[in-house]
């Protein structure tokens, strides 16, 4: 599900069905605040392009959690269930505030900045669903990064879990 903000006003839709091979149509984007999931991007520009069923998002600038992100996104719906290729790079963000979305937690247990590329493809959904058809490669670089409280017995269980598709355990950061 993607969900854009323009304003006072909140548009969310899914990813789903197909689009006709014969349709086509190209322009700009741009949008103040766009939530992906839990990811918040802020002043999104990107050139549209839709052609032989495939939705192309080129060029895509955006901040992300004090960092700087571009890259390219394809949504192919040609099958009745769509595929999505992310090929990106994230520059400085905040290691903080980016996993602030993701794990809810009263203090932050990593800081630092962090650049990341990504070369990935999944089929949108759930995360069981990503999770399932997710393939490519993510580079990682961290700076200044420091760990606070951070249980790893129980992230390497969470990870174990996640990639044997099971409920991953709940993480303690007091621990």
């Amino acid at each position: 599900q993607v969900t854009a903000k323009l304003n006072d006003r909140t548009f969310t839709g899914d990813l789903a069905g197909t689009l006709a091979p014969t349709f086509s149509a190209h322009g700009h984007l741009g949008s103040p605040a766009l939530l992906v999931g839990s990811f918040l991007f802020e002043n999104v520009q990107t050139e549209v392009g839709i052609k032989n069923a495939i939705i192309s998002l080129n060029s895509v600038t955006a901040n992300l959690y004090g960092g700087h992100y571009t890259g390219d996104i394809l949504i192919d719906t040609k099958q009745p269930v769509p595929v999505v290729t992310l090929n990106g790079m994230l520059k400085q963000a905040d290691v903080g505030m980016l996993f602030s979305g993701v794990i809810e937690q009263k203090n932050k247990p990593f800081t630092g900045t962090l650049d990341m590329s990504t070369m990935l493809t999944f089929t949108p959904g759930q995360a069981d669903s990503i999770r399932k058809t997710l393939n490519g490669n993510i580079t990682v670089r961290l700076q200044n990064g420091i760990l606070h409280g951070v249980n790893f017995p129980a992230l390497i269980e969470a990870g174990q879990a996640f990639l044997k598709h099971s409920t991953p355990p709940v993480i303690s950061y007091n621990q």
